[in-house]
């Protein structure tokens, strides 16, 4: 099944559910069965896809069974309809900004990426991992062959000190991110990990990231970085369409890095976020 939060039309993902192949789905859909489903003719169906005539509560109603969406799919499919029959100014805004708020929780870079999560055996070892920086960097060092063999050279290239590598090195082994072979070589269990932890604590570990990330940035030259920096003023719409791009963006990043070859570390950082406090 399509992604229906990444949509802002209906159109527009009914038109994509039907030109995709129906494995993807849970159920076929064709302009024929869609008919049937909403009990309309095969010229209606046309015209609801064109927009030329738009569909009522009750169309969306039976296609979210149709198609077996969940209670927030269903939701999010019936704003769609919602916004586009609205002739109340103060009503759309609220049913954009109810999109916009599902929108933002359910289509986010972990979920578009569908990376590997870490899986914790109690909050001690969690707690170690997020208060710990250096420990996905130090992971993702580990997916280059030249310090698999000998994990301390990284504690000459990151400046740390051998003890705290040793402890960071047995905490990635604790959570399962690294195995080590009988040969002593220390291989990561993969090379793609983003963790959709909205907590205090991975907010802890994004802040002392930068920190040290800003360090290393300090001491290269403009000719060895790209850096970006604005500031600027719009309205919640399209901050929501900025982000749908960033994460459009790092997906097809993620897709080159997945087929590229392991021989050196880079760190993205990218901050989207409202400046200003909210009126009333």
């Amino acid at each position: 099944m399509l992604n229906i939060f990444t949509y802002e039309k209906y159109q527009d993902f009914l038109k994509d559910l039907l030109r995709n192949d129906s494995a993807e789905s849970s159920r076929s859909l064709t302009a024929s069965s869609l008919a049937a489903c909403l009990g309309v003719t095969g010229p209606t169906v046309s015209k609801m896809l064109s927009g030329a005539l738009l569909m009522q509560e009750d169309h969306i109603y039976l296609l979210a069974e149709y198609l077996k969406l969940n209670s927030t799919e269903s939701e999010y499919l019936s704003l769609l309809g919602q916004l586009q029959r609205t002739g109340l100014e103060t009503r759309r805004k609220a049913l954009e900004l109810r999109r916009i708020e599902i929108q933002r929780f359910n289509h986010n870079t972990p979920s578009s990426l569908k990376t590997e999560q870490v899986d914790f055996k109690d909050a001690q070892d969690e707690a170690a991992y997020y208060t710990n920086p250096w420990a996905p960097i130090v992971h993702i060092y580990l997916t280059l062959p030249r310090f698999q063999n000998d994990f301390t050279l990284i504690a000459g290239e990151l400046g740390l000190s051998k003890s705290f590598l040793l402890e960071t090195i047995e905490l990635l082994k604790r959570i399962r991110l690294i195995e080590i072979l009988p040969s002593g070589v220390m291989l990561p269990k993969n090379r793609s990990l983003h963790s959709a932890n909205l907590s205090h604590l991975s907010s802890a570990q994004q802040m002392l990231t930068r920190a040290i990330s800003l360090q290393q940035l300090s001491s290269k030259s403009l000719s060895e970085r790209y850096s970006l920096s604005v500031t600027f003023s719009t309205d919640a719409n399209t901050h929501e369409k900025s982000r749908q791009l960033l994460i459009n963006c790092i997906n097809e990043i993620h897709q080159l890095v997945k087929t590229s070859k392991p021989e050196q570390v880079y760190h993205l950082t990218i901050d989207l976020f409202d400046w200003t406090k909210k009126i009333g």
